[in-house]
């Protein structure tokens, strides 16, 4: 079978056999070591999860549609995935150890804010920088983490002066907590609150802060991330440890 004719084949799966395939394979896959067997399977995965992210990305309300913003386009909502690229499974830290330790040692890890699946299927995952520049990406087929200089691409050239941070914010306080000044989610990027983790016992800031990854690193234990606030416009670089939970969103190759 040809790489479209299996394509087309997904395509017209509905997204509950598309799940169960996924379900079937992955376990199957836990449970064999031949390298060919797993090289097939991981790429049969790889292909149903791509055909479930697209059809995530364009629902009908348009929140998780692709934004243009400039030249760029980003995705329209917080990454909330738990599977690499290729089907491996990102850890989840369901405890402050497994976090601390995930960190310590520079491995992949992910979390809901206040370990609280709820709240995740607002704002997304919360994932370390390891998980981030893993070379098994956690960016769906197509897209890419961005730099610090993609980042730096919404700013311009209006440095810590920018009002970019409330052009990018949802509006209102349905997520942010009042009085979420100068937003108006011009491009529809739709930058919600997440908050964030530095303490592997304390989660920070959810409805008051959005803070998102770079790839880029500043420091060998820090690297870069940018930041929104709900009393300000701007959007600013920070650095950030690289054993801290952020959010994370796409950028388009």
């Amino acid at each position: 079978m040809s790489a479209q004719t299996l394509r087309d084949k997904i395509e017209r799966m509905t997204t509950e056999e598309l799940q169960a395939k996924i379900t079937r394979y992955e376990s199957a896959l836990s449970k064999t070591d031949d390298s060919k067997e797993r090289s097939v399977m991981i790429s049969v995965i790889d292909k149903y999860k791509n055909i479930l992210e697209e059809r995530t990305m364009n629902t009908d309300d348009g929140s998780h549609k692709p934004v243009k913003i400039w030249k760029q386009i980003w995705t329209g909502q917080n990454l909330n995935v738990s599977h690499f690229r290729n089907g491996d499974i990102i850890p989840e830290a369901k405890t402050a150890k497994e976090w601390e330790i995930a960190g310590k040692n520079g491995k992949p890890a992910w979390c809901y804010y206040d370990n609280d699946p709820a709240i995740g299927k607002i704002y997304g995952k919360l994932y370390n920088w390891y998980t981030v520049i893993d070379l098994r990406s956690i960016a769906p087929a197509g897209w890419h983490l961005p730099t610090y200089a993609e980042w730096a691409t919404l700013i311009g050239d209006r440095g810590y002066e920018n009002t970019v941070g409330g052009e990018l914010k949802e509006s209102g306080t349905t997520h942010w907590q009042d009085p979420n000044l100068w937003a108006t989610d011009t491009h529809g990027f739709r930058a919600l609150p997440g908050g964030h983790r530095e303490d592997p016992n304390r989660f920070f800031n959810i409805g008051i802060i959005g803070i998102w990854w770079a790839t880029s690193e500043c420091h060998p234990y820090r690297a870069w991330s940018y930041n929104m606030h709900g009393i300000y416009g701007t959007l600013i670089p920070s650095e950030g440890m690289k054993s801290s939970g952020y959010s994370v969103r796409c950028v388009k190759d």
